[in-house]
């Protein structure tokens, strides 16, 4: 390994023996969710970036328990940084090795050209035991991650049976719609994942509205409260 990264290296090991660093990037926060193949997808952005490297992941499944290695750009071309940039850029790492009713904590560190290394964000995720959908009419499964958020959501929808039509929408606290996120007829029974990037909205409470007509006309409804925090 060259010595400078072997210097980075080093570095990130001692992390947690240090006072982290500033990291050498405007960070715009973490989000991790479970996708439909049940693995976690981690989400970050920068809003610019000076002399950055790349990333450091960490997980654990104890809150109290010390932080482990997960990945890092040394070994993952993900998580390799932009250098000197001034405009919005946005990084996904999947993590595959998960397993159903398990809760994750992930945590992300950024180092620079100069080996500053710093603690950027942190996030969990409850990874959802796969179970067999039951036939419409039924209950709808609707969940928002992370709430609170900055910017982006990521919306988790399961239809029981198929659907006629459905709908997600998202919501002022006056019943205003903001945003059509899912429209379609003849939905097929399974699990759905879509995001919300709000960037153009206030900070405040939303909602996000799921509506769905049955095959035999019945209309149910799961409605999520959101709060955005700029």
């Amino acid at each position: 390994m060259p010595q400078t990264r072997m210097n980075i290296f080093f570095a990130f090991v001692l992390l947690s023996l240090m006072i982290p660093a500033s990291a050498a990037v405007e960070f715009l926060g973490l989000n991790v969710s479970q996708t439909e193949e049940d693995h976690v997808l981690l989400e970050w952005s920068t809003a610019s970036e000076t002399q950055n490297l790349g990333f450091f992941l960490e997980r654990k499944t104890d809150p109290d328990s010390s932080w482990n290695p997960l990945d890092d750009f040394l070994h993952h071309d993900a998580l390799l940084g932009q250098g000197t940039v001034t405009s919005t850029t946005c990084y996904t790492y999947t993590d595959s090795s998960v397993e159903d009713g398990t809760e994750y904590f992930y945590r992300i560190a950024g180092v620079d050209e100069a080996s500053n290394v710093g603690y950027l964000d942190s996030a969990s995720i409850l990874i959802a035991v796969t179970a067999a959908a039951p036939v419409l009419p039924g209950d709808l499964a609707l969940s928002v991650h992370p709430n609170p958020f900055n910017t982006s959501v990521a919306v988790r929808f399961h239809v029981p049976g198929k659907a006629e039509k459905l709908s997600v929408d998202i919501v002022d606290i006056r019943g205003k719609r903001i945003a059509t996120l899912f429209e379609g007829k003849d939905i097929r029974p399974h699990g759905h994942s879509i995001r919300w990037n709000a960037g153009a909205s206030p900070s405040g409470v939303y909602l996000c509205r799921l509506r769905c007509t049955a095959q035999t006309g019945e209309v149910m409804q799961s409605t999520q409260k959101l709060l955005l925090l700029k």
